[in-house]
């Protein structure tokens, strides 16, 4: 009887959506991270995406692991939303979580793809 009720406290306990200072821990996984949006950053050419940050970066003063969300020009259409109406709201994503190790930085990333993985509250 312990074993089944703490399996189902695990399971109730999954969908828990994750801060984004813990999606490090999360690489790999399908998760859902939910904060206030404090920067949106615009795409430096054709081919970069926008980058949503929970956390306030100092431009040249980036810290390792922290967690952004990747907007493609490709997607906006999909999405129906400007990236930038995003800041100073509280969001939740879901999506799977991958690291990209950059020359002075190492990210912990989430692509935004669809309207359905995005729940602005």
């Amino acid at each position: 009887m312990i074993i089944l009720s703490t399996l189902l406290m695990s399971y109730a306990f999954a969908d828990e959506p994750v801060l984004p200072r813990d999606a490090q821990y999360h690489i790999g996984e399908h998760i859902t991270v939910c904060d206030t949006v404090r920067e949106v950053s615009t795409p430096i050419n054709i081919d970069s995406p926008y980058k949503i940050y929970f956390d306030n970066i100092i431009l040249g003063q980036h810290r390792n692991n922290i967690f952004s969300i990747l907007i493609w020009r490709e997607n906006l259409s999909d999405l129906e939303i400007n990236p930038y109406s995003l800041y100073g709201r509280e969001v939740c994503v879901s999506g799977s979580v991958k690291r990209y190790n950059g020359r002075s930085i190492s990210e912990v990333q989430m692509n935004l793809r669809s309207s359905s993985q995005l729940d602005i509250k």
